[in-house]
């Protein structure tokens, strides 16, 4: 197969470059095929879901290479029903969102294998929640196989509230600040849950750890 496809843009040429491509489809016959420009994909903001505007009812982000500045596995601005993020063997060099960007999700899993995320120069975050934005429901994150935080992580968002429980698994891992059950200045559950914050660390390195939330 061979493609031509045309970038459209609102500035000149010489103010952006495109570092890499992925091109992802079926044949008639239900076939996949997956090619990329190299084998690693250079990506700054990376969203499961729309952007400003529209409803997602799922997103299933998964990547297993790949340099990227933030990961959102809902959209920006714009509601997801279900985000399904899968990140394995990827480098992120600020943080990772389980939730949107301003943008609402009912429902996360957000699994990380062999991910670094954070470098020599940035601290990095994940969050299970979204970014000034609720979880309506649900956070299932799991951190696990070597996976290098350099940072915070968080079972809750960053600026918005999980409505709902989170369950926050860690294992074989490396955290350089702390562990939280809760958000970044954000809550978890409300006041008719009994438990809402149920982590379970195996085999962790991290400087503290803590059931609850930061400045919340």
């Amino acid at each position: 197969y061979s493609f031509n496809f045309n970038v459209h843009a609102y500035v000149p040429l010489e103010d952006y470059k495109i570092y890499n491509y992925v091109f992802i489809g079926y044949d008639a016959s239900g076939n996949k095929y997956f090619k990329t420009l190299q084998d690693d994909l250079r990506v700054y903001n990376l969203y499961g879901g729309n952007n400003q505007g529209g409803t997602t009812i799922t997103t299933n982000l998964t990547m297993t290479s790949g340099l990227i500045d933030v990961i959102y596995g809902g959209g920006n601005k714009a509601i997801t029903t279900t985000t399904n993020v899968n990140i394995q063997n990827a480098l992120v060099n600020e943080a990772i969102y389980g939730g949107g960007n301003e943008a609402s999700v009912t429902t996360v899993n957000l699994n990380l294998d062999k991910v670094t995320v954070g470098n020599d120069e940035t601290e990095g975050s994940v969050y299970g929640g979204g970014n000034k934005a609720d979880i309506l429901d649900t956070v299932t994150a799991k951190v696990l196989n070597n996976t290098t935080i350099k940072g915070n992580l968080y079972a809750g968002g960053n600026l918005g509230a999980i409505n709902g429980t989170v369950n926050l698994s860690v294992s074989d891992s490396f955290i350089t600040n702390s562990i939280y059950g809760g958000g970044n200045k954000a809550s978890v559950g409300n006041s008719t849950s009994d438990v809402v914050t149920t982590l379970k660390i195996t085999n962790t390195s991290s400087e503290d750890i803590y059931g609850g939330g930061r400045s919340a």
